[in-house]
């Protein structure tokens, strides 16, 4: 429970620019996942320490924690932690203005969401790629994204209570 609390605050501490005490959480949640024999919870608050490293700007930290980090994701097989890892990496390119980049990770990381019906990762990829659409002044990649949030969300929300009615 330690380590989804504090996950949960280093998340939400990173995305509004508190950077300190989302390192602090991050590390309490790495930290006593490892004591627990977590790698799955150790990996996801692996991620969040680079993606606080790219928010902080130090790009090249961030990059080589991003790049140990999938160098285990398959051993893993976390199909939530393998779309996150993609999403974070995708902002920090974002962050850097290497749009062309994040585009292909973001849209790895839809896949990876769209795959294993994780909708809420989904809703946060697709308001990402939403932003790199933008800034590459693709306005038919942001017609297409919103599209996606707006019908096939929606498709998978509906599919996923079939299946919840189907199995009562």
């Amino acid at each position: 429970r330690v380590v989804i609390i504090a996950w949960n605050a280093a998340t939400a501490q990173a995305l509004t620019g508190q950077y300190e005490p989302a390192m602090s959480h991050a590390v309490l949640a790495r930290d006593t996942a490892r004591q627990i024999d977590s790698r799955a919870w150790a990996a996801r608050a692996e991620v969040v320490i680079a993606f606080i490293h790219g928010l902080q700007r130090n790009f090249a930290l961030a990059h080589a924690l991003f790049e140990e980090i999938e160098t285990r994701l398959y051993q893993i097989n976390l199909p939530v932690l393998t779309a996150e890892h993609h999403l974070r990496r995708g902002m920090i390119y974002l962050e850097e203005r290497r749009i062309h980049e994040a585009v292909g990770v973001l849209e790895d990381a839809y896949q990876v969401a769209y795959d294993a019906n994780l909708i809420n990762v989904q809703i946060d990829v697709l308001k990402a790629l939403v932003q790199a659409y933008e800034k590459y002044d693709d306005m038919a990649g942001v017609i297409n994204t919103y599209k996606r949030m707006t019908e096939g969300v929606v498709r998978q929300q509906k599919r996923g209570a079939d299946l919840r009615f189907a199995v009562l």
